[in-house]
């Protein structure tokens, strides 16, 4: 997102991320992929509203694309049976009991707070690795 202004920036690292899980055979179900688009949406704007020259549209946008990875989860507390039962066929009947358990509303909760956090810490993080300032135009769109 760090790489220039305009639209897009957000979807990129989700894009590549569905790629690599589809290509792994998951985002079968299609709650995930309808929750990854709805979220890298949601980025978009939050960055736009914020403006794309702002490194404060990159924390802002934080937030939304902490949650992809936990979009390709939403079918375990929202389609339990289903989700488990892919599980069972995959792993066997002990291995989707077990992960049928976690699929309540106190493990949504949990895992939804734990990946804004987790997102907003890295996102510190790389400001602090890469000594992000403001937000620079990518080499080739120099003059």
């Amino acid at each position: 997102m760090n790489m220039g202004k305009g639209i897009g920036g957000a979807a990129v690292l989700p894009v590549l991320w569905f790629l690599v899980m589809k290509l792994m055979g998951e985002f079968s179900m299609p709650l995930m992929i309808i929750g990854m688009l709805c979220l890298i949406i949601l980025a978009e704007v939050v960055r736009g509203s914020v403006g794309y020259e702002k490194k404060s549209s990159i924390r802002a946008a934080t937030p939304f694309l902490s949650l992809i990875v936990f979009a390709s989860f939403l079918p375990l507390y929202f389609q339990t049976a289903a989700y488990s039962g892919n599980a069972m066929a995959e792993m066997g009947a002990e291995y989707g009991a077990k992960i049928a358990s976690y699929g309540n509303f106190g493990m949504f909760l949990l895992v939804l707070v734990l990946s804004v956090i987790a997102g907003m810490i890295s996102e510190r993080l790389s400001e602090k690795i890469l000594k992000m300032e403001e937000p620079e135009r990518p080499i080739f769109l120099h003059n």
